[in-house]
């Protein structure tokens, strides 16, 4: 860049070859504008077509104390899917109330498919 900078510079403070100028400025713009202006544009894309291909992310809703009812209807309207495992029932607890959940409140999830 310093070398055909110094080079524009000097022809064209000479005044001669006035071709050679011209194709100097033409070789830098294209060099140092256009080129990367491409390369970006095609990164770009890139990344919006890998931010569509990855599932739509939602966040998880806090369902602590809720009943397992409610937690559902709660999980639907995010659009989550409810799961049970049978080693999270603890018996102190009132009878089918969420004591705890896998996922905390506001921990992005993917979406479920219709």
């Amino acid at each position: 860049m310093r070398f055909l900078l110094g080079v524009l510079v000097g022809y064209s403070l000479r005044g001669k070859q006035k071709l050679l100028i011209r194709f100097l400025v033409t070789l830098a713009l294209v060099v140092y504008v256009v080129v990367p202006a491409i390369s970006l544009l095609g990164l770009s894309i890139d990344v919006q077509r890998e931010r569509r291909s990855r599932p739509a992310q939602t966040k998880v809703p806090l369902l602590k104390g809720l009943t397992y009812e409610d937690a559902e209807r709660k999980l639907h309207a995010a659009n989550l899917n409810p799961s049970t495992s049978a080693g999270a029932v603890q018996p102190l607890g009132a009878r089918s109330t969420i004591m705890g959940h896998w996922g905390r409140a506001g921990m992005p999830a993917s979406r479920a498919k219709p």
